[in-house]
């Protein structure tokens, strides 16, 4: 268990470096630049340790998916989490992401016609209902949303949300891109996504950030955190994950997952001064409890195998 733990600490520690990082540099620049050198980097391996694909091999149907897989897994949900980071504290947009696991129930009903139980419904909703406190609180934070708001939601957290959604939606799309072919790796579709998701982070940085996209002074402190978030979670925690899939159940590491905001509050609260409230917590537990419930089935099964 403490591997798996370990696993999120990771995730935790790039969220903070990313908080850290919007110092010295644009968000949706910095994401642009982490992602194409994860991208070189994943392919690079691809091509020392597999066979070459062949790009007439690929079908239309599968090179749609693959560019899907890039707007989703890549440009929307890392240009929105850096974006959101400028507005949110590191602990609310770890804690938001974290909602993934529910949002890849519809995606994977969608997609693989998944059956959805009663029991995963009410997980769900738990889940739903414990967040909203935290969404709706207001003066807690030292950081001020001064994003726009629609009723109890702000810009910054339905960004958030939505970075949510697409991250559980490429995963999907991961999974079903590596059903259709054997030698559809992830370090292929992780280098080729994240190549053309970056060049798309670039694009609407220069669309519409300032210039500079780098803090005069700080080009040492920008490239410094870019390659260490980059080696940390795209090189490192990526590969971790995948290798303890083969010790663990998927169930039981997505299980886990609830640990990564807690840890991301507490390292928030060490490292930026960031404040911690109670809201936090209580909301952190609802969600855990509705994630036991929501899994609660397959980890029956799984004692059964």
């Amino acid at each position: 268990m403490m591997q798996i733990m370990f696993l999120y600490a990771l995730y935790a520690i790039v969220f903070i470096f990313s908080k850290q990082a919007l110092l010295f540099s644009k968000p949706v620049f910095l994401t642009g630049a982490r992602m194409v050198t994860a991208g070189v980097c994943s392919y690079a391996l691809h091509r020392f340790w597999y066979h070459r694909i062949s790009l007439k091999s690929i079908s239309l149907s599968n090179a749609w998916y693959i560019f899907l897989l890039a707007v989703f897994n890549v440009y929307l949900t890392n240009a929105n989490e850096a974006w959101s980071l400028q507005y949110l504290s590191a602990g609310k947009v770890a804690f938001i992401y974290n909602l993934s696991p529910f949002f890849s129930l519809f995606f994977s009903w969608w997609m693989f016609q998944e059956k959805i139980t009663w029991k995963k419904i009410i997980g769900m909703v738990i889940a739903c209902i414990s967040i909203s406190p935290l969404l709706m609180e207001s003066g807690v934070e030292k950081i001020v949303d001064s994003t726009w708001h629609f009723g109890f939601l702000s810009i910054a957290e339905i960004v958030m949300i939505i970075a949510s959604a697409a991250t559980a939606f490429g995963w999907v799309l991961m999974k079903y891109l590596m059903d259709q072919r054997s030698d559809f790796n992830s370090y292929f579709l992780n280098g080729v996504s994240l190549t053309v998701g970056g060049m798309m982070c670039f694009a609407q940085s220069f669309k519409l950030e300032s210039e500079p996209y780098i803090v005069p002074g700080h080009f040492w402190n920008f490239l410094g955190y870019m390659l260490l978030m980059m080696v940390l979670q795209n090189l490192i925690a990526y590969n971790f994950n995948a290798y303890l899939l083969k010790i663990y159940s998927a169930t039981l590491v997505i299980l886990f997952s609830f640990v990564m905001p807690i840890i991301t509050a507490l390292l928030g609260y060490l490292m930026l001064g960031e404040s911690l409230s109670w809201e936090f917590f209580v909301c952190s537990a609802g969600v855990a409890i509705g994630l036991l419930i929501f899994y609660q089935q397959e980890l029956l099964e799984e004692r059964h195998i």
